[in-house]
């Protein structure tokens, strides 16, 4: 009041029940920082409930966003978010079920963008947000290679390419693995396992399995991570 007295008032709430893949805590290590730490949390093998989460320095959850994984996929690497990142905005991108995904702080949907309407086959792992606020997202090709042990025979594989794409969904640059790699570079079969394609149900052998991309603002470059050919390249 004007007067400076206080009142004070007790109420009884009820909250919620958990959502579903709710994880009250994890353990924490680190120097001690104060900052959140943001992570996507999956259920393996089965890859049923997974979701985003941020926790405090001592691992208490602070926010959680679930995103149940896609059954129907038969891939398991495109079920769970990926790539997770806070933007400046304060929306969370991330790549799930072969899309592009930006959600605000409820969870209500910004961008859903469909890796068709750029003409890939799926994106996965990594996505990031460039300077000129453009997205450079990370996605599946497919092709027919010749076979370099089965001379006259070919292999179906899946290769990563990376594309970057306007906030109003224009395609305005790409680089493709089978353009600049070379395709009848294989390093055994444990690195050949099946993906099916999502647009046309082919499966192909994973040939590159790229995981990961990094944006240099000091040179423009693109650093790509290619898990199957044990490779970290860099990409003017």
């Amino acid at each position: 009041s004007d007067a400076g007295a206080e009142e004070r008032h007790s109420f009884e709430f009820q909250t919620h029940p958990p959502l579903p893949g709710f994880v009250q805590s994890y353990e924490v290590t680190g120097s001690g920082s104060t900052e959140y730490r943001l992570f996507d949390h999956s259920t393996t093998p089965a890859i049923t409930d997974s979701g985003m989460f941020a926790v405090d320095a001592s691992g208490t959850t602070r926010f959680y966003l679930p995103s149940p994984g896609e059954q129907t996929l038969t891939a398991a690497h495109l079920k769970p978010p990926a790539g997770v990142r806070l933007l400046d905005d304060g929306t969370l991108m991330y790549v799930q079920n072969t899309r592009l995904l930006v959600v605000d702080e409820l969870g209500k949907t910004v961008l859903d963008l469909d890796p068709t309407s750029v003409g890939v086959a799926a994106f996965h792992h990594d996505a990031l947000r460039l300077p000129n606020q453009n997205y450079l997202i990370l996605g599946h090709e497919f092709g027919d290679f010749p076979d370099p042990q089965n001379p006259g025979q070919t292999l179906h594989i899946v290769g990563d390419n990376i594309v970057e794409v306007t906030p109003g969904g224009q395609k305005v640059w790409e680089w493709s693995s089978f353009a600049h790699l070379d395709v009848t570079r294989m390093l055994g079969p444990d690195n050949l396992a099946p993906i099916e394609n999502p647009q046309t149900g082919k499966t192909g052998l994973d040939w590159s399995h790229g995981n990961g991309i990094v944006y240099s603002e000091a040179d423009g470059g693109i650093l790509l991570r290619l898990r199957h050919q044990d490779w970290l390249i860099k990409i003017h």
